[in-house]
């Protein structure tokens, strides 16, 4: 069963990965506003209700948002409708550090989070926050396709923060946005104001590299880039499909 809802993921966000969200008024999806607490089971229905979160948009033109619908058709396909996902948009259960706190706690069920968001809660993780560790997206699959590598992670993320990871999609990869030229080469980031998710290895990279870095929530990045606070912002290669134990189910 994993295996085949997890490859139906993958596809889906891999067909969409281009699209970009530029808002959303669809907040959560499937579900009502509230941003209670973990799974619950649906009185009408009594299918398990488990809560996806995710930072991005809720809006139908976002990616993530598409890939998080299509895991939740999936699953209540694959589970005879006995599991309902409610797909919670636009940071409304917080940040990705917040949610994957959250899932410590018991109060979220599941994150569609950056990977570099893992880093502070096993270090190993930090492995692929190093910058142009990879020069093309077939040596990223590769390596994330690769059981031998991926397995040992996902297990010790698991044993030490209770998380489960499912998946890894692609979100991307090497995109720097901006409002001012292209970017080409190294010179071009000299000066700029660049904003990063809040991870010091990525800093220290862009620091490196002359631009003036600062980190920020994704849900305060139009407003920054309209204040002129923010002038590009990079955008994560990969993301990570999580579920903590307190779901209280197997996929």
């Amino acid at each position: 069963m994993k295996k085949k809802l997890m490859s139906i993921l993958m596809a889906c966000a891999m067909m969409i990965g281009v699209l970009s969200g530029c808002g959303g008024n669809n907040a959560v999806t499937s579900a009502n506003s509230s941003a209670d607490s973990a799974s619950s089971t649906d009185s009408n229905s009594g299918a398990k209700v488990i809560q996806l979160g995710h930072v991005n948009p809720g809006s139908d033109e976002d990616n993530l948002q598409h890939a998080c619908l299509a895991f939740a058709d999936k699953l209540s396909e694959l589970s005879n409708g006995t599991i309902e996902v409610k797909v919670v948009s636009d940071s409304q259960l917080g940040s990705d550090r917040e949610m994957i706190e959250g899932m410590q706690m018991g109060t979220v069920d599941m994150v569609l989070c950056m990977n570099s968001s893992l880093g502070a809660f096993v270090p190993e993780m930090q492995v692929f926050d190093l910058p142009y560790l990879f020069t093309n997206r077939d040596q990223v699959y590769a390596v994330f396709d690769d059981d031998s590598i991926m397995d040992p992670l996902k297990d010790k993320l698991y044993n030490d923060a209770g998380i489960k990871m499912l998946d890894v999609l692609d979100n991307g990869f090497r995109n720097c946005l901006n409002n001012l030229h292209p970017i080409n080469s190294v010179d071009d980031v000299k000066g700029m104001k660049l904003r990063l998710a809040e991870n010091a290895i990525w800093s220290d990279c862009f620091k490196a590299f002359g631009a003036s870095p600062t980190a920020m929530a994704f849900s305060e990045v139009y407003t920054a880039c309209q204040q002129g606070m923010a002038l590009s912002f990079l955008l994560p290669p990969h993301t990570a499909v999580l579920i903590g134990k307190s779901a209280n189910i197997t996929l």
